[in-house]
């Protein structure tokens, strides 16, 4: 008499088994669909952003507070100045003859453009530029500068050290090429008195064209590279704010 429930309990048991196994292996293909799935929205997300020229670091890179500048009106400018808020900085100089000012209208347009029409109520980011000609970019000059392009961008001086030390934690190169043509001139003269002295040589400088975008972290978080074009800079940035954390 004792058989039948024997038997009932073992398969009861084997149907409970097989309903957990079940549920296990759904739970582990649902686990393994969405990590595919974010995968391919990474994969995606890469692409496009390439395709306009931005590149979000797989690791953000926290900004040391090493430095202090001064905007065109004097106040000091440090890395918590980029706290609470989305950040685009370039490097370049009032003189630059081309990618500077080319940039700087590119990014006025973008700025003006997000003024204007915000559909994604994206946050307005802070746009600067750090001068890399610091002795003849006063305040007033980079106030000129910034001013001819949007009232409410940052324009950066200060001591050269200070600047480096900010360039080179976003992974801007800069170079005077002044300093480097008379250093040319120099041995070709083999250091003789004709070479012409460095107040002769016009003021240049080689630096990298890329724009930075800091997070409200105070971290260094992408990199849109040149050439800059207003559409690309607003699709990137809607981009990058949208898929950060």
């Amino acid at each position: 008499m004792n058989a039948p429930s024997t038997n009932q309990a073992h398969s009861g048991r084997s149907r409970k088994i097989k309903w957990l196994s079940f549920l296990v292996i759904d739970a582990a293909l649902a686990i393994a669909l969405f990590y595919l799935f974010s995968a391919n929205q990474q994969v995606d997300l890469q692409r496009e952003l390439d395709e306009l020229g931005a590149t979000v670091y797989p690791q953000q890179f926290p900004l040391a507070n090493n430095f202090i500048l001064q905007d065109q009106r004097g106040e000091p400018f440090s890395a918590e100045q980029f706290s609470d808020k989305w950040s685009l900085i370039f490097f370049g100089f009032t003189n630059c003859p081309n990618i500077c000012p080319l940039t700087m209208v590119e990014l006025g347009q973008f700025y003006r453009g997000l003024q204007d029409s915000n559909p994604a109520n994206l946050p307005m980011p802070q746009v600067v530029m750090v001068t890399v000609d610091p002795e003849r970019d006063n305040p007033a000059a980079l106030a000129d500068y910034v001013d001819n392009y949007h009232g409410d961008f940052l324009g950066l001086g200060g001591e050269s050290d200070q600047i480096l030390t900010l360039a080179e934690q976003l992974y801007v190169v800069v170079e005077n090429t002044a300093e480097r043509e008379a250093s040319v001139m120099d041995q070709e003269a083999g250091n003789h008195s004709q070479h012409a002295p460095q107040s002769q040589i016009e003021s240049g400088f080689d630096h990298s064209g890329h724009i930075s975008v800091i997070n409200p972290d105070g971290e260094l978080h992408a990199v849109i590279r040149l050439p800059h074009r207003d559409q690309y800079l607003s699709s990137a940035y809607e981009l990058i704010v949208d898929n950060w954390n």
